[in-house]
């Protein structure tokens, strides 16, 4: 089981697997965190996942967290006669809000009657993650319209549709389908929810309306609509973290400028001590072949020299044919890539983050083999790996959805304790706890932060260097 690498990965559970064998060679091959997709599974086949990501954690005795990533409004191509048509330069084709079966000549639209207001003459349409592109030419009703097709090819029924030059003001972030989902996924135990559609600070709040009172289940922003990029400041705000979902990003944007977004995005996000995942298309070609191509290797890099906090397979583990071995690599290119990664230190402001950037500084001063961070909510230990600490962190808390959690953070390895209740129990725990699993051995400094006094469970408020006696090796 990988243990040294740092930044975090994320497998997507699909088809090629969802089944408990496939669940535990992906756990083996270094899984921090599973996402269910909520476009491309069903309620029941979810429980099951579930149920058996919990099962096999427990076996392989590995804190493995559950991110249920909504769907939200999918923008989608309806059904076509024979599944597919072939859309021919410069001609003229009409889209529309009837549920029809879709030819060369017409086809429909899902939710195309919440856009079609929006839309404007000369406002491009990209379908098929904007290899075809059309231009509206004429708005006929409240339910067609006319375009020509400026890039033709092959359309297969239910692929993406995006509208780059488009304020969607009527569609919403949320349906109906995604707080069923939602509900399913909180009462089947996941630890944290990824929201689609994100295009202001708002969108967060109104999802957290639906959670019950004082819940800790974190919610990731996925960053993906122009419009996210003009809130970024309030979105970090409201989220617990961000995804840079570039494959919706990249047809909304122009291309070009992906690159230099990714990476603002990810400094704003380290900034503001913020989680933050790269996502898509990271080691696509690993769905067919059993190795990846150099300009992806150097993707996967890049996102690491960039600052990500975790990175993300999508169809590599959902549907393609080498799932655990798409991970194994993404382990080996993230290991070798940390090891000339900076490690950039932001700015600090705040006692808590101050405490973090000490705690770091002082590891690496006096040499310390690990950091050690007693944490309720997941906060201190956040604070501390956003100050890309110099040594191994190891997260104690006693809540079972934050150690899960903090699976999914840069450099944390949690481990979950019984409850502590004074100061001298807690010491006594950090070095049976860190000499049992092999993180320190004797003769060993350890620092370690958190609150005091520990019952009052409040924010981190001391640092102490212990040397490890070895009294329980």
């Amino acid at each position: 089981m990988p243990t040294s690498r740092l930044t975090k990965i994320i497998s997507t559970i699909g088809p090629a697997s969802q089944e408990p064998d496939t669940i535990g060679k992906l756990i083996d091959a270094g899984t921090n965190v599973f996402r269910i997709n909520c476009s491309h599974s069903d309620l029941p086949v979810r429980e099951k996942v579930i149920k058996h990501i919990r099962e096999l954690s427990i076996k392989a005795k590995r804190e493995i967290g559950i991110l249920l990533d909504l769907q939200g409004p999918k923008i989608r191509v309806g059904k076509l006669k024979d599944g597919s048509i072939n859309l021919r330069d410069r001609k003229n084709v009409f889209l529309t809000a009837e549920n029809i079966i879709g030819t060369e000549e017409k086809f429909y639209v899902i939710h195309f009657e919440q856009i079609i207001n929006s839309l404007k003459a000369g406002h491009r349409i990209l379908l098929n993650d904007g290899i075809i592109e059309l231009r509206v030419h004429k708005i006929l009703d409240k339910k067609n319209i006319e375009c020509e097709i400026i890039f033709g090819g092959e359309l297969n029924d239910g692929k993406g549709v995006n509208f780059p030059d488009t304020l969607l003001k009527d569609v919403p972030s949320i349906t109906e389908k995604d707080i069923e989902d939602l509900k399913h996924g909180l009462s089947a135990g996941i630890d944290l929810v990824a929201l689609s559609f994100v295009r202001s600070a708002q969108d967060i709040v109104t999802l957290r309306n639906y959670f019950p009172k004082n819940s800790i289940i974190k919610i990731i922003a996925k960053i993906e609509k122009p419009q996210a990029i003009d809130d970024l400041d309030n979105i970090l705000k409201a989220s617990d973290g961000i995804m840079v979902a570039r494959g919706d990003l990249g047809v909304e944007l122009p291309y070009e400028q992906l690159p230099a977004i990714q990476k603002r995005i990810i400094q704003k996000a380290n900034q503001n001590n913020v989680l933050v995942i790269t996502a898509t298309q990271m080691l696509e070609s690993m769905i067919n072949s059993p190795r990846p191509t150099r300009a992806e290797l150097s993707d996967v890099a890049n996102a690491i020299f960039d600052g990500t906090d975790a990175i993300m397979l999508s169809g590599e583990t959902a549907v393609g044919k080498y799932p655990a071995l798409a991970v194994q690599t993404m382990h080996k290119v993230a290991l070798a890539a940390e090891g000339v990664a900076p490690r950039y230190r932001h700015d600090v402001s705040s006692v808590q983050e101050n405490l973090a950037r000490i705690t770091c500084e002082l590891a690496e001063r006096v040499k310390a083999t690990a950091i050690a961070t007693f944490t309720l909510s997941g906060k201190t230990a956040n604070l501390v790996s956003k100050q890309r600490p110099p040594v191994k962190v190891i997260a104690l808390t006693q809540n079972e959805v934050v150690s899960r959690q903090l699976s999914l953070y840069w450099g944390i390895t949690p481990i979950l304790l019984t409850d502590v209740t004074d100061t001298e129990t807690m010491m006594y725990l950090v070095e049976k706890t860190l000499m049992e699993k092999g993180f320190i051995k004797k003769g060993d400094l350890v620092i370690v932060t958190g609150g005091l006094p520990i019952a009052a469970r409040g924010e981190s408020n001391f640092i102490k260097i212990h040397k490890c006696e070895g009294k329980f090796s």
